[in-house]
């Protein structure tokens, strides 16, 4: 009766373990830094945090308030993340918050 392991040698081939290269460290370090950051961001909006995400006029009545709000999102949400970012660097208590829901 033939070995299991031989018959399934004869199948697939087998190969070391690889080790991960200086290069891939640093990518990896770096993706779960852009990660961590962007999940920082993340946890001082709503609903998560403090922040608003939408304006007190979200909230349109007919057709043209609708369009206009509609048209208006990728500026305002440019907007709303360039301050974001603004406010975690600069205030410490919204640092903290992120923090505190980036690490958990």
């Amino acid at each position: 009766m033939p070995k299991v392991n031989s018959l399934a040698n004869q199948f697939f081939s087998r190969r070391e373990a690889m080790r991960p290269t200086a290069r891939t460290w640093i990518k990896h370090i770096a993706l779960f830094l852009i990660a961590f950051f962007t999940i920082t961001v993340a946890g001082v909006l709503q609903p998560f945090g403090f922040i608003e995400i939408f304006p007190d006029v979200a909230d349109p009545t007919n057709f043209s308030e609708a369009w206009a709000f509609i048209s208006s999102l990728p500026a305002h949400y440019l907007g709303l993340v360039f301050s974001t970012i603004a406010r975690v660097f600069t205030d410490w208590e919204v640092l903290s918050y992120g923090l505190k829901f980036s690490v958990s």
